[in-house]
């Protein structure tokens, strides 16, 4: 469980690790080695990023147990450097272990 608590990915959700101060892991997150993945995943320890994750998940969690529609506004660049402003309402995130980046899935409100 602490092997799987430390990896950077999963602190992303901030898990409560109360308890397991004391306790070694199994692994340590650099030994363990992962086959066919390309090598430009997500910074998972840039600020940036982990703000900006923590504003979505926070979205999706709002609105699973408030059932109410939390709207996002995505600013991206595109491939051209011209900036794109998108709202929509998050449906759920996705992991993809091959790609190793998160993706929202949104909608159109």
């Amino acid at each position: 469980m602490k092997a799987l608590l430390l990896d950077k990915r999963m602190r992303l959700f901030e898990p409560d690790m109360d308890g397991l101060e004391e306790v070694k892991p199994l692994f340590e997150p650099g030994q363990i080695v992962f086959f066919d993945r390309y090598g430009n995943g997500d910074p998972y320890e840039d600020e940036h990023y982990i703000k900006h994750f923590h504003v979505i998940r926070d979205a999706l969690q709002m609105q699973k147990s408030d059932e109410k529609s939390s709207l996002l506004e995505i600013v991206f660049d595109d491939q051209y450097g011209m900036e794109h402003r998108v709202v929509c309402e998050p449906e759920k995130l996705e992991y993809s272990s091959r790609d190793d980046k998160f993706r929202l899935i949104c909608k159109k409100p």
